[in-house]
C-alpha cells in the first residue's frame, strides 16, 4: 500500500484521494501484476474505467502502481469501507 488508507467521505461519496498500491519482489523491485481489487467490507464500488464494481482485476501501470477511487457505501461510521487488493501467488502488507 502507497497511500489512500484512513480516508473519510461522506456516505455514497467518492473518497477524495485514490487508492494506490505497488507491487515490488522481495528485494524492492518494481514489477508488472494483476491485481484484483475487492470491497470486503460495505457496499461501496471500485472504479477504474471502464470498469466499476465490487470487484476489479487490473494491471499495474507502467511505474508498477495502480490507483483506483472509491465511491464509499451506504453505511456511515469508521472503517465501514474496506478493500482488499490480490494477485495470484502473492503475499502483502
Amino acid at each position: 500500500m502507497v497511500s489512500g488508507n484512513g480516508q473519510a467521505a461522506p456516505a455514497g461519496a467518492t473518497l477524495p484521494q485514490p487508492l494506490v498500491v505497488e507491487v515490488i519482489n522481495g528485494v524492492g523491485q518494481p514489477f508488472q501484476r494483476s491485481l484484483t481489487f475487492s470491497v470486503n467490507k460495505s457496499d461501496g464500488q471500485i472504479t477504474a474505467f471502464p470498469q466499476q464494481g465490487r470487484q476489479i482485476v487490473v494491471q499495474t501501470d507502467g511505474q508498477w502502481t495502480s490507483q483506483r477511487q472509491l465511491p464509499t457505501g451506504s453505511r456511515v461510521g469508521n472503517g465501514n469501507n474496506q478493500v482488499l487488493v490480490t494477485s495470484p501467488g502473492l503475499s502483502g502488507r
